[in-house]
């Protein structure tokens, strides 16, 4: 149940590249092979999406890494949706204006 960011890496021709999850505990147990999931944190996607599975687990200076390959063959994907977010504006919060009652 640890919690990471995960990242993409450049790949070149005919080379899979593989997903970085990073800032992980480094006293974190992670096992080779196991999934990883999205967390549905943010909103931006759903909870429970099957990302990848851990190929190795690396400790850092301040944290800990672990390369995960893909469970989409990127170059078998043909139709790609891309989501534009805006930052959600709050509405104007109205102002009281204090009213003089008649005869003051």
């Amino acid at each position: 149940r640890e919690r990471g960011i995960l990242a993409g890496e450049r790949g070149g021709i005919n080379l899979r590249p593989d997903l970085r999850l990073r800032y992980l505990n480094q006293n974190a147990v992670i096992n080779i092979g196991s999934n990883v999931y999205s967390s549905g944190d943010g909103g931006v996607f759903p909870s429970g999406l099957l990302l990848g599975v851990i190929k190795r687990f690396e400790n850092k200076d301040l944290f800990a890494e672990a390369a995960v390959e893909p469970k989409v063959n990127f170059e078998k994907i043909d139709h790609v949706f891309i989501i534009a977010m805006e930052a959600k504006k709050e509405a104007p919060v109205p102002m009281a204006i204090p009213v003089k009652e008649a005869g003051q």
